[in-house]
């Protein structure tokens, strides 16, 4: 990353938004975290981070998972436990990170590819149970 994206995403303080008249070529891992802390997706800025700012990107925000290649089942499931729906920028997740999906936000069997019949029934209210128990419902 360049200089100019540092310097407008790392706060100097409560108070100030953006840090100035500072060249950051490589920032250190403190630095990497607060700007993640300030809005995960700002993790696209940053190659290769470890693990634990991948963890901190996708806490304060599920959605920060679709910037982050291949991410390991722990930052899989920290984002999905932060929003549901984050889980369509996930390449196969298994049955657990569905499920925990689907307990964040039922909406979110829309996003799955190819869904666990696990998952599916999990997604179902208890409306939609009691409809498929009893085919008798008219359901007009």
């Amino acid at each position: 990353m360049d200089n100019k994206h540092w310097k407008h995403l790392i706060k100097t303080d409560d108070n100030a938004r953006y840090l100035t008249n500072k060249n950051i070529l490589y920032p250190t891992k403190k630095q990497q975290l607060k700007v993640v802390q300030q809005w995960g997706e700002n993790i696209r800025y940053i190659p290769n981070p470890d693990k634990e700012i991948q963890l901190a990107a996708v806490k304060q925000n599920g959605n920060s998972i679709r910037y982050i290649p291949n991410p390991d089942k722990e930052v899989q499931l920290e984002a999905v436990k932060q929003w549901g729906a984050s889980i369509r920028f996930i390449h196969n997740p298994d049955k657990e990170v569905q499920l925990e999906a689907i307990k964040e936000n039922r909406d979110s069997i829309f996003n799955i590819y190819n869904p666990y019949k696990e998952v599916v029934l999990a997604s179902l209210n208890e409306k939609a149970i009691e409809l498929l128990a009893n085919p008798e419902y008219d359901l007009e």
